[in-house]
């Protein structure tokens, strides 16, 4: 949620869901600090001392466009262009996979790098499996 023309993601984001969650009675230091969360969970290089809520909540944003869906957007993207095939398709996702995977340093938590790592893994047996069959 929380995307809407030339306003950072962040910060609609985290007034709708500040908003939302006045509107059904949550405790208002709650509130503040998921909203604190949200305004901070797009800056994935950051060092800062995090709180492992907010850990958790930038590796779960990274970690949703990581794997099957990834794959999954580029072979949609891949469909959208006027000359579409496999091949094209293939090197598209591969193109992913090697922009993708530096960013497990973006990893906050030793369960959200695992995971990265099991989707990562994920991607590269796709990949093999596509070359297999389209080479």
């Amino acid at each position: 949620i929380g995307w809407e023309k030339d306003r950072p993601h962040n910060e609609v984001s985290a007034e709708v869901a500040v908003e939302y969650l006045d509107s059904i009675g949550v405790d208002p230091g709650m509130i503040v600090k998921v909203g604190e969360i949200i305004m901070v969970h797009d800056d994935k290089e950051t060092d800062k001392d995090l709180s492992l809520e907010c850990r958790i909540v930038m590796d779960a944003d990274l970690l949703d466009e990581v794997g099957a869906v990834g794959i999954m957007s580029d072979c949609m993207a891949s469909g959208q262009e006027d000359e579409t095939s496999y091949k094209k398709a293939y090197y598209r996702i591969k193109e992913y996979l090697r922009n993708t995977k530096p960013k497990i340093g973006w990893c906050k938590t030793d369960t959200g790098r695992n995971e990265f790592m099991k989707r990562i893994q994920l991607i590269e047996g796709y990949i093999y499996q596509l070359e297999r069959e389209l080479f």
